[in-house]
Order: structure tokens, then C-alpha cells, then sequence
């Protein structure tokens, strides 16, 4: 009975949001499945995989199981077709136009670490050794960034004044612009999103080379005293951060 029941639930839920897919007018699939999984030792269990549609009809194996859980595909299509838009409507709010995103990143990541060398900016901001030499050619023309005396065969860079001033600005950019969008949120949806975003991040983070470039626009300063979730996961697979030395 419990399991009768359990799975009329499943199949209700499953029709609520068909029903929601539809008001919304959100493309449903042909087919809505839940997928089972091994109950726990004991009881009585559909093989690993056995499907059954929304009406509740087996496709493969026998109903047996009651700790089964529902995977509808659109809907996670669906969430990743409007993050994968929200991440194009953010970098696009972002662009500055007499900067490259290389530029803008290269700066923000010299005030984070100055003095740094050229080969661990390249590192970070994801460009060919040759790359980020034009490009900090480009940022020294411009009078932001500098070169410094060299230490062995290393040539630290730092910022200039005015490439100081300049990266303030692009971080306070940045900052207000990801600040106008939370304001459309709800109290309890921007608690939900921040809880969601570790866990986003840290499934993004393969090791620390990628989550040095993942963070190459972020203010250090704000996760300073909390876990940063990338660094946390570059931690977890590569061990405690040590910096090049120059």
C-alpha cells in the first residue's frame, strides 16, 4: 500500500508539472519518465534504470520499489537553456568598449596580485605566453600597466596609477551590474540562488589552473573570511594553492 501510494504521488507530481509546462507554454516532451533506484537493503527493489511513464506503466522490469525518484529531462533543459542565457545577458551588460575581455581581466587580476609575471598572468587570464606579451604591450602603451626591474629572468608587472584607478572602476562596474539584476529577486529566491551557487561552481572547478581563471574578474577581498567555492574545490583535487614564484 505505502508503495501504491508513494508512486501515486510521483505520477501526480509528474502531471502538476505537465500542467505547469503547458500554462507556461514551455515545450514538453513526448515522454515524462521516472527513473528508479535500488531501495535501501531489505526491501523489496526494481532493477537499477526500470522506467515508467507518467501513467504509471512499466516499461522495463517490475514495480517494486518505493524510494524512487523523478528525473524529467526538459525541465533540466530547460534551466540550463535559461542559465546558459542569463551567463550570454551578463557578459554582454559587462563589455567595455575600449578594453578586450583579456584586457579587463588582465587588469583586475594585476590589482589582485601585483607584482605577478607575465607567464602566471598568462596562466590565469588563459592566453599563450606570446598573447599575453602583446597584450601587456598594449596595456603599457596605454599607461596601465608597467613593467618592473627584473627579478632573475622574470619581469614582474604592476599596475600603474591610472591602471588602478581603471581596474577600481571595471570591478565597481561589474559589481553594480550583477547588483541590479539580484535587486529583481525575492528575499527568499536570492537565498535560494546563493545556496545554489557553490555547488554550481565547485561541479565548473577541475583543478586550480581553471579556477584561477575562473576567478580572474573577482574581488579576493569579498571572499576573504568565507570559503570560496572554487578555491575550496581547486583545494579538495590539487591541494592548498601555492603561488608561483617570480
Amino acid at each position: 500500500m505505502a508503495c501504491t501510494t508513494g508512486m501515486a504521488m510521483l505520477i501526480a507530481s509528474s502531471r502538476r508539472i505537465a500542467m505547469s509546462m503547458t500554462r507556461h507554454r514551455v515545450a514538453r516532451p513526448q515522454r515524462v519518465l521516472l527513473w528508479l533506484e535500488p531501495t535501501p537493503a531489505g526491501a523489496s527493489a526494481l532493477p537499477r534504470g526500470t522506467r515508467m511513464n507518467v501513467r504509471g506503466e512499466r516499461e522495463s522490469g517490475n514495480l517494486a520499489s518505493c524510494s524512487a525518484f523523478m528525473y524529467v529531462c526538459s525541465m533540466h533543459i530547460y534551466t540550463a537553456n535559461l542559465l546558459a542565457a542569463l551567463a550570454v545577458a551578463i557578459t554582454d551588460e559587462l563589455h567595455v568598449p575600449d578594453l578586450s575581455p583579456s584586457a579587463v581581466a588582465a587588469l583586475l587580476t594585476v590589482a589582485q596580485w601585483e607584482p605577478m609575471g607575465a607567464q602566471e598572468l598568462a596562466s590565469v587570464v588563459g592566453l599563450s605566453q606570446s598573447a599575453a606579451v602583446r597584450l601587456v604591450d598594449d596595456l603599457a602603451a596605454a599607461g596601465l600597466v608597467r613593467r618592473l626591474d627584473k627579478k632573475g629572468r622574470a619581469v614582474p608587472l604592476a599596475l600603474t596609477p591610472s591602471g588602478r584607478r581603471r581596474a577600481k572602476a571595471l570591478q565597481a562596474h561589474r559589481l553594480a551590474v550583477i547588483g541590479r539584476a539580484l535587486k529583481s529577486l525575492k528575499t527568499d529566491e536570492r537565498v535560494g540562488l546563493e545556496a545554489a551557487l557553490p555547488s554550481l561552481l565547485a561541479a565548473l572547478t577541475p583543478g586550480r589552473a581553471a579556477a584561477r581563471r575562473i576567478c580572474r574578474f573577482c574581488d579576493h577581498g569579498l571572499c576573504r573570511g568565507r570559503q570560496c567555492p572554487v578555491g575550496t574545490a581547486a583545494t579538495a583535487i590539487d591541494g592548498p594553492f601555492v603561488r608561483p614564484t617570480l
